[in-house]
């Protein structure tokens, strides 16, 4: 009797938790597929009721064998403080899927790709950095969707608390039972090719969707091993000295795109650009690139492309910036061994991303950062940096103290990058960019006209001191901004032409001649092989880049920062956006349709979209057989001297 009273009292709690578990697997997979549903309507398509029904067997299948297998091994505890501690689990880890899940969606619905596990490690890494742009993500609908999932999580254990008030004791194994017939009833119905006809979905988009990012191994299986042979890079080496010495000024402009500026008036933009007077006469007398693009869509990424002639590492770790870590010889470096002082400055902190080690393997001779240029009357801008006013006198100081040797001066601004604050003005709230984005971009342009005045300083400061007319400025951006033109904000996920299309001017009259407007595809690995052209300096070796005096490219690339996320292939006016997998290919008639807004992959067939990305993979791919031959190696994260506080 006494026994039969003790399974009678623990019934119900029983009863209770595995109705609870089920229930939350259920819950759990509609929110999951709910979510699956808004990805497929936000990439622009209507999966229909029979289609988003096959989106969400995955998921069901998948937490409901899970559900029933958390039953079952709960059955087997037998004291009371172990099966607490297992329930307790069970709901903080239940929790924390709604929560990643809500994360996620928000992470793809402003980025355009999935959540991947090299970004969290990233994030991570730089909490402290990256709280501003965090922020970002924090909008009506993310409240909107937390509130759904957080919803659906209590109504799960509500609706299980409902249903055993009114059933017996035998509702723990019923819950079992149900659980594991679930799960074998959605494993069988998982989507095959006809099932999903049926459905009218797609079968080669759910297949994107649903299948894990691919190993670029795997990718390039479909590439003849013949395509990957040709050398694409071997070390410059000079071979005598420079005919002509010109001082040399390199701006950088951060995130500035060629849409963001009045210069390119056939620029794909949504808003008109505000003046920029500075910029604007350094190309009114100077040459004009029309059609340039970045090589990496984030900065330290884009600075070995810069001045390096040659793409990075296609990964989101700045391998770049660790000794012996950077096999190539980069501008810098050549300038020395031609008897030019060298310098870089930023107002960014030197410990991100480790930018200092960066810019020593670059093979610049001396640099400064926020340590060194902080002073009275220059505030923070943003959470990267100070106002780049702060770079002008000490510039200054360090040209006039060149003597008779020729100078290379590397400057890169700060302000356009997102929080988006002008020195002097308020910022107002992070949260409000995710929902507002005409502020967003309104905050945008204010930072552009003051990086353009933070310009006109550099050049008048270098004009009183005798540098006008001896010397050739390179002003070009780093990478574009987007403000959701194709979904995503910011830069770093973004192949569409707000982004990676970038302005690029020279400016130098005795070099260049009478000022014009260069046509042809032109890339930032150009740079490198112009200098040494202008300069006169023979050389031997092989780049990817060519120089800025003669004919373009046939083709351009530009691929996102983070590892296999999306990858740009522009040969003349076609333009081919590859994201590895995570979303179906994307192809663009530039000529017909600069902003990039009417994809014509669906309409060219299979085998043809299968072609283009052939050749998107054969370009990538020679890229990562350059680098599979120099292999990161491990080495301290910090292995620069920092410059002495007040110069560079």
């Amino acid at each position: 009797m006494s026994s039969d009273r003790s399974d009678s009292a623990r019934g119900p709690s029983e009863a209770l938790r595995s109705a609870a578990v089920l229930m939350q697997a259920l819950g759990l997979a509609l929110v999951l597929s709910v979510f699956r549903v808004e990805k497929v309507l936000t990439l622009g398509l209507d999966p229909g009721l029979l289609g988003s029904m096959a989106l969400l067997l995955p998921d069901l299948a998948f937490l409901a064998l899970a559900a029933a297998g958390w039953l079952l091994l709960s059955r087997a505890l037998r004291s009371a403080a172990a099966r607490l501690f297992w329930w307790g689990l069970f709901g903080a880890v239940h929790l924390s899927l709604y929560l990643l899940a809500v994360g996620e969606q928000g992470f793809f619905l402003h980025s355009g790709i999935r959540l991947h596990g090299s970004v969290l490690g990233y994030a991570l890494e730089n909490l402290d950095m990256l709280s501003g742009l965090l922020g970002t993500g924090i909008d009506l609908g993310f409240w909107l969707r937390l509130g759904f999932a957080l919803a659906v999580f209590l109504g799960a254990f509500a609706l299980a608390r409902q249903r055993t008030r009114s059933g017996s004791g035998a509702a723990s194994s019923l819950g079992q039972v149900g659980a594991l017939g679930v799960g074998a009833l959605a494993v069988f119905l998982l989507p095959t090719p006809a099932a999903l006809e049926l459905a009218g979905l797609d079968r080669g988009l759910v297949e994107e969707l649903l299948r894990p990012i691919p190993d670029l191994e795997d990718l390039l299986e479909r590439v003849p091993p013949e395509a990957l042979t040709e050398e694409l890079y071997r070390a410059p080496v000079l071979e005598g000295q420079a005919r002509r010495r010109p001082n040399l000024v390199l701006v950088i402009l951060e995130s500035t795109g060629a849409g963001a500026v009045p210069l390119y008036p056939n620029a794909a933009r949504v808003a008109e650009p505000p003046p920029q007077p500075a910029l604007h006469a350094l190309g009114e007398q100077g040459w004009v690139y029309e059609t340039a693009y970045a090589s990496v869509t984030h900065t330290s990424k884009a600075l070995v492309g810069l001045l390096c002639g040659m793409a990075p590492r296609l990964e989101m770790e700045i391998w770049e910036s660790l000794q012996d870590n950077l096999p190539l010889v980069c501008l810098p470096r050549l300038l020395h061994d031609l008897g030019y002082r060298t310098a870089f400055l930023q107002t960014a902190l030197g410990a991100f991303e480790n930018r200092p080690g960066l810019v020593k393997n670059l093979g610049f001779g001396s640099a400064a950062y926020q340590r060194a240029l902080a002073r009275p009357g220059f505030a923070p801008t943003g959470y990267l940096g100070l106002d780049e006013m702060a770079m002008v006198d000490p510039a200054l100081a360090w040209v006039a103290n060149a003597g008779e040797m020729p100078f290379f001066l590397t400057l890169l601004t700060v302000s356009p990058h997102h929080p988006y604050e002008t020195p002097g003005e308020p910022a107002g709230a992070l949260g409000d960019l995710g929902t507002d984005r005409e502020e967003a971009r309104r905050r945008y342009h204010r930072t552009l006209e003051h990086q353009d005045a933070f310009l006109a300083a550099v050049k008048e400061g270098l004009d009183r001191l005798g540098h006008g007319e001896d010397t050739l400025w390179m002003v070009v951006g780093d990478h574009g901004e987007a403000f959701g033109e194709h979904l995503a904000m910011q830069h770093d996920l973004v192949p569409y032409e707000e982004v990676v299309r970038v302005p690029l001017v020279l400016y130098g009259p005795q070099l260049l001649g009478e000022p014009r407007r260069v046509d042809g595809l032109r890339h930032h690995y150009d740079l490198l092989p112009t200098v040494l052209d202008l300069l006169d300096a023979p050389w031997q070796g092989r780049l990817p880049g060519k120089s800025l005096l003669g004919p373009g490219h046939e083709a351009v690339t530009s691929s996102c920062w983070y590892t296999n996320s999306c990858f740009a292939h522009r040969r003349g006016a076609r333009k081919v956006v590859y994201h590895y997998g995570l979303r179906p290919t994307e192809v663009f008639d530039l000529a017909r349709d600069p902003a990039e807004k009417n994809n014509l992959a669906p309409t060219l067939g299979r085998d043809e979209v299968r072609r283009l990305e052939d050749e998107v993979l054969v370009a990538r791919g020679r890229i990562e057989a350059f680098w599979e031959k120099h292999p990161p190696e491990p080495g301290p994260e910090l292995w620069w001297a920092p410059p002495a506080p007040g110069r560079p």
